[in-house]
């Protein structure tokens, strides 16, 4: 049983070094201190979709990364001072372009809106089909664009999750289970 538990634990490090690997790469990480959350800016020319596939891949000190979501003024202008040249796209959409120009706008991790700092001239569906957010720190915010535009970069947020109730509880059974099992072996 023991070598059970141990090739188990063995093969849950290996993962964690790969998972880890396979997100390596410059790191430019700050963290803000009034929300305890980490930040990077990523570049790679994507259209929003593709950096919002990619930002949800990587992992920063056991932290699960997602596009940045900028929900207060505090906030953004910490990214613009920490992000100088970004030019980026950040995690808002709009899930209701009846509600155009800019109306029904949300956030990838389904978080309140909040008050997100837009730049002027704010969100204006200028070509119709501005469905997705960028943040342009020389503009001071948050602009509109289509999300099949390229972006040559990201700003991706970590912060810690927490497991759902349901996670812990199947945790829970399945120590139990071992600790049964174990205790009739013995």
């Amino acid at each position: 049983m023991k070598k059970v538990i141990i090739l188990f634990l063995l093969a849950i490090s290996i993962g964690s070094v790969y998972v880890s690997a396979a997100n390596a790469g410059p790191v430019t990480v700050v963290q803000w201190s009034d929300n305890g959350h980490y930040y990077d800016l990523i570049s790679g020319n994507r259209n929003w979709n593709a950096a919002k596939s990619d930002a949800e891949s990587r992992y920063f000190n056991g932290m699960a990364g997602h596009l940045a979501t900028i929900t207060t003024s505090q906030e953004n202008s910490f990214l613009v001072s920490a992000f100088p040249s970004a030019w980026s796209w950040v995690g808002a959409y709009q899930y209701d372009k009846l509600a155009e120009p800019a109306g029904h706008w949300a956030w990838v991790t389904g978080e309140p809106w909040g008050s997100p700092v837009w730049a002027s001239p704010g969100a204006n569906n200028s070509g119709g089909n501005e469905e997705n957010a960028e943040f342009i720190s020389s503009w001071g915010g948050m602009n509109d664009l289509a999300g099949s535009f390229s972006r040559t970069s990201y700003l991706i947020e970590y912060e810690s999750v927490v497991p759902e109730p349901a996670t812990m509880s199947l945790l829970g059974l399945g120590l139990a289970g071992l600790l049964r099992f174990r205790k009739r072996r013995v």
